[in-house]
């Protein structure tokens, strides 16, 4: 045995004096313990002494299959383990390898016993050590996965950058900070996920939302710099849900600039301000009348929704001449699925933003059907909509192909339908909780009443322009109503601003409700006021009044939206009354809208 230990102790004190360690991680079962025997080898460690014996390769007991790895399972107690003689010669404390190669299977029997002896030892050696083999490769496989994981997470937490990120967090694996995003907040200030990070890293940080990398930048002068560098740094975005709604990924965006030109004078030859002086200011006013009407009938309406119909019905007409019958059922799919639009994007069937896509489908097949029937049957194309001069472009535009036009059609709809409803029930809440600007709007609009020769005629464009009060209440209104936290951009190449890098592939969020709520340029800003908006300039409002964006991609449909809330307002304020019945909450989630909606019952005034 001394010969044996002899010949074992050589290869340990070689690799000491070369500098490796003889301590190696063991496969150690004192019935509650797991260790495990590394570069195919196996120690046995006993509670009472710190001493290491390792088995090499070699041919495991009684004459099993040559393998690589054995683990064997040791008890606790030394009188079962190796002869006390073996560890006769161990007296030092720091632990030592002793590598034992060629070991007859006699010895092995005779000095190694981690399966008891006698007529009680284990009656499966072999099975013992296979499964002990078996259990070995598992954990091989967990070290994998765990040095995989821990990989993954450090370079999510650790994004790759060529210069210095902005200071944040990429939050959890996979849908990184969205569940704070989407934490409710009920009042007009700030959303908190984006105060509480502005107070902590300054005017830019870099978050994740939905499994995208993200800054967001409430630095005015470099947002109003991407807006002038659209389509050479920065290129329109949507999170996941609008760019799936849109089909913004893919074919669908052959030449971003060449679409979005063709699409602005598009939307400004039917909703520019000539179509507004020439034809749709009369057309809104007397769809509003009669509107109204219909809700003076009813115990009460939520005037969102109710207004989500209305520029439904108006909105068909004008994109593809749709009777109002027949768009009832679009609108409906259009109301599901503006309810969904900001739900979080997990496409399981059951899932709020599952049902929305299904929805969106059902639309597309209304919409494709429509678009072949009107391509197919050139005298079903004679109306003057805007269908008919995008089918009538087919011929001269490359990117006009009949699928486009139907994504493109889905879009404007989506847009015509549900951008302005939101706001007009903001505005009515604000009107009604505040009665000096109630007073004051219903004296402008009064006045123009008393100048005309017969009261019921139709709203001129020159009374429109003497709005001025009216169009006070409408800025103050998208000031204070940010329905959403601010504009998506992705960077189109790595950008360098304050010392820091925006990397190309990442999206930028521009906050314009930080702006619109900045205690520097507005006194009071969570307050109501729109006497704030008295002989401004025109240059301080284009700058710090962004409610539709800036830059070459600002809305087309800017000057409608204030036009239609401006005659909305005049025939609100001038022929009914009305009372709240319930409703009229803020959410932020972070999409602001009216938490149970703004209900009201409409009454026509009495001379």
């Amino acid at each position: 045995m001394s010969t044996l230990y002899r010949e074992a102790n050589k290869p340990a004190d070689m690799l000491a004096k070369r500098g490796y360690s003889t301590n190696l991680t063991t496969l150690f079962l004192p019935m509650n313990k797991l260790w495990m025997a590394k570069m195919g080898c196996v120690a046995s460690r006993f509670q009472e002494e710190e001493k290491f014996v390792t088995i090499g390769r070699r041919r495991s007991v009684l004459s099993s299959p040559p393998i690589c790895s054995v683990f064997v399972a040791v008890l606790s107690s030394p009188p079962f383990c190796l002869a006390e003689d073996f560890w006769s010669e161990r007296q030092n404390k720091r632990a030592k390898a002793a590598f034992v190669f060629d070991v007859k299977p006699e010895d092995m029997i005779k000095n190694l016993k981690p399966f008891g002896g006698g007529i009680k030892q284990c009656a499966d050696l072999k099975t013992q050590i296979i499964n002990l083999e078996m259990l070995s490769y598992e954990i091989y496989v967990v070290a994998l996965i765990t040095i995989f994981l821990s990989r993954w997470i450090y370079r999510w937490r650790n994004p790759k950058c060529k210069g210095i990120l902005p200071p944040g967090s990429s939050g959890l694996p996979l849908i990184g900070e969205s569940l704070q995003l989407l934490i409710p907040s009920y009042s007009f200030d700030v959303h908190p996920f984006l105060k509480k990070r502005l107070q902590k890293y300054g005017k830019m940080f870099r978050t994740n939302v939905a499994g995208h990398n993200m800054i967001v930048s409430a630095d005015q002068e470099f947002n109003l710099y991407l807006f002038q560098q659209e389509e050479k740094l920065v290129v329109h975005w949507y999170l996941d849900l609008f760019a799936k709604l849109f089909q913004q990924e893919g074919k669908l965006m052959p030449d971003g600039l060449s679409i979005h030109k063709y699409m602005r004078n598009l939307t400004l030859n039917h909703f520019g301000v000539e179509s507004i002086k020439q034809k749709l200011l009369n057309e809104y006013e007397q769809l509003v009348h009669k509107t109204f009407h219909s809700w003076s009938m009813r115990e009460s309406v939520e005037v969102k929704y109710a207004s989500v119909e209305m520029y439904g019905e108006y909105g068909a007409n004008l994109l593809y001449s749709f009777e109002p019958e027949r768009a009832k059922g679009l609108i409906d799919k259009f109301i599901n699925v503006s309810r969904s639009a900001m739900s979080f994007p997990l496409n399981i069937p059951g899932t709020t933003y599952h049902k929305c896509l299904k929805d969106k489908e059902e639309v597309l097949k209304t919409m494709k059907g429509l678009v072949k029937e009107r391509i197919s049957s050139p005298q079903n194309n004679t109306q003057d909509d805007l269908l008919g001069r995008m089918i009538k472009d087919m011929k001269n535009v490359d990117f006009l192909t009949e699928g486009f036009i139907t994504q493109l059609l889905f879009g404007l709809s989506f847009v015509a339908f549900e951008s302005i409803p939101p706001m007009l029930a903001l505005a009515v809440k604000f009107i009604t909780e505040n009665p000096d600007v109630l007073r004051e709007l219903t004296a402008e609009h009064e006045e123009i009443l008393k100048k005309r020769e017969n009261v019921d005629s139709l709203i001129t464009w020159e009374e429109y322009k003497s709005m001025k009060f009216t169009l006070q209440v409408i800025n103050e209104t998208l000031r204070l109503g940010n329905t959403i936290p601010g504009f998506l951009r992705k960077a189109v190449k790595d950008i360098n601003v304050n010392g820091y890098t925006i990397p190309e592939g990442w999206g930028i969020m521009v906050c314009h409700s930080v702006t619109h709520l900045d205690p520097n340029t507005y006194e009071d800003p969570l307050t109501f006021n729109p006497w704030r908006w008295k002989d401004v300039k025109p240059e301080f409002i284009s700058k710090n009044l962004k409610p539709f964006g800036g830059g070459i991609k600002q809305c087309a449909g800017a000057d409608y939206a204030r036009a239609s809330m401006s005659v909305f307002l005049h025939i609100l304020v001038t022929k009914y009354r009305w009372t709240v019945v319930k409703g009229g909450d803020i959410i932020q989630s972070p999409v602001m809208r009216l938490k149970n909606g703004l209900h009201i019952k409409l009454s026509e005034k009495r001379n």
